[in-house]
Formats: C-alpha cells, structure tokens, sequence
C-alpha cells in the first residue's frame, strides 16, 4: 500500500470513529468538538464549523472550542464571525495566550 493511501485510510478510519462516538451520544460536547478539530485539520473548515457550533450546543463555556470555531471561519473565508469566536473566548479564558494572539492578529485585540 503507497505510504499516501495509508495516510487517507487512516484519516478515514479516525472520522469514523468520531462520527460513531456522536452517534452513540449526539449530546457528547467533547465528540463533536473533536471531530471539529479533525475536520479543521483536513482543511474541512465548513464542516469544522458546523461540528464546533454543535458542540457549543452542549457546553457553551469552554473557550478552546470558541478559538478553534474561529480560526475555521477564518479559514472558510468569514470576516467578522472569527472575532466574535474569540472575544468569546477571551472572556472565557482572559489568560488564554492563543485568543489573544487570533484577536492581535486581525488588529482587534479587546479588553474583553
């Protein structure tokens, strides 16, 4: 098997495994933003977004899946909804270094 093929039948397997863990448990927040972060990693950025808005559904204070939703609108070409994402998490998190790092970067670093 070429090295490439078994990189994509591992990365298929992983996204099954993600998507059974919700189907198991729609509700299970940490499931759905797990397969965000998947999804972000393999330049999925739409998909992405929609696994991390669905994981907020269920645990609407954890500021890493607040960062992560923004930097998958960042990536799926949004403007403003990225700074939203991390203003929130900023507030969640006022210590959080990468939230303050996505916010300085775009020149609307806040004191949220």
């Amino acid at each position: 098997m070429r090295p490439g093929l078994r990189h994509d039948v591992r990365r298929s397997r992983d996204e099954l495994a993600l998507k059974a863990l919700i189907v198991r448990d729609p509700n299970d927040a940490s499931a759905h933003h797990n397969l965000g972060t998947f999804l972000l990693r393999t330049a999925r950025c739409d998909e992405a977004v929609q696994a991390y808005r669905q994981s907020l559904r269920f645990r609407s204070n954890y500021p890493g899946t607040y960062l992560n939703l923004g930097c998958a609108l960042k990536d799926s070409g949004r403007i403003e909804e990225p700074v939203a994402a991390w203003e929130k998490a900023l507030r969640l998190a006022p210590d959080d270094p990468a939230a303050r790092q996505e916010l300085a970067r775009v020149g609307r670093l806040s004191t949220a």
